[in-house]
């Protein structure tokens, strides 16, 4: 069997908690190809005006698998329909929405990874009634499942300690608040940080932080006290907080540390401390 993955939107949150899912129940991924200008043209022609620019793009890159689907003989596109993980832990209704409306407008099989825990869908039990829509047991489908959902928080981890090293070295940083999926696409983002790089500057993107890697640390953020007003999951992603970094780089080098604390005890502020 061969799964079509759309290379935009969550393919770029979860960048290996998907794929490997399905490599380890042997199914078979063809990705879209990164996105171009025709991508952009014909997600243009199947999308309303109003749409974000990040969905637009999503349906370019459906057409694109469809198109591929020609030669490769791709069996189902995947398309997640992610809607509540907890508390304050919503997000923005394209993400409600992608799968009703792709089923709308192409004329080909889709399969849904369906993960709303208000109606007692979490993201285990989505993986295991994905993985009977394409014929494997539950067992096989939980195995496959938590050994996927380790390699992401795996990769998580190493990308945000990469990150760390990067900020504690001499030279320049600038902070790129974006979501994952618009400044890691070839075609809207990595000439950014392209163009940053060559000018000897290190890019810190704003959602790679311990709260993405660490549930504990998730909660312990306060994210009223940045604004009353942050709703989305991925919006809450995006914010980096100051003694998130702090402590990291604390735990990095020693002088900081002395500094720091130092600061803290100064102005009062010890959130965040190692």
């Amino acid at each position: 069997m061969k799964i079509g993955i759309p290379r935009a939107l969550l393919n770029f949150e979860y960048p290996v908690l998907i794929t490997e899912f399905l490599k380890n129940l042997d199914v078979k991924i063809v990705f879209s190809d990164n996105t171009n200008q025709k991508i952009i043209n014909d997600g243009l022609k199947y999308s309303i005006d109003e749409s974000c620019l990040a969905s637009k793009i999503f349906m370019g890159h459906v057409e694109d698998l469809i198109e591929k689907s020609k030669k490769e003989n791709i069996d189902y596109i995947l398309i997640p329909r992610i809607g509540f993980f907890g508390k304050r832990e919503t997000v923005c209704v394209k993400f409600y929405a992608l799968y009703d409306i792709c089923k709308n407008i192409f004329d080909f099989r889709f399969l849904c990874l369906d993960i709303d825990l208000k109606n007692n869908k979490s993201e285990l039990i989505a993986f295991v009634n994905l993985g009977k829509k394409l014929g494997k047991n539950n067992i096989s489908s939980i195995k496959a499942y938590f050994k996927a959902k380790k390699k992401q928080i795996l990769y998580d981890k190493k990308m945000y300690f990469k990150q760390i090293e990067l900020i504690s070295n001499s030279k320049k940083n600038i902070l790129v608040v974006s979501h994952s999926y618009i400044i890691n696409d070839r075609y809207l983002g990595e000439n950014i940080k392209k163009y940053l790089n060559d000018n000897d500057i290190n890019v810190i993107l704003s959602d790679i932080n311990l709260s993405k890697i660490n549930s504990i640390e998730r909660k312990k953020f306060k994210y009223k006290d940045i604004s009353k007003s942050i709703y989305w999951k991925y919006n809450i992603n995006l914010r980096t907080k100051e003694s998130d970094m702090r402590a990291s780089r604390r735990v990095q080098k020693p002088e900081m540390r002395k500094e720091a604390d130092e600061r803290e005890a100064l102005t009062g502020r010890t959130a965040g401390r190692p």
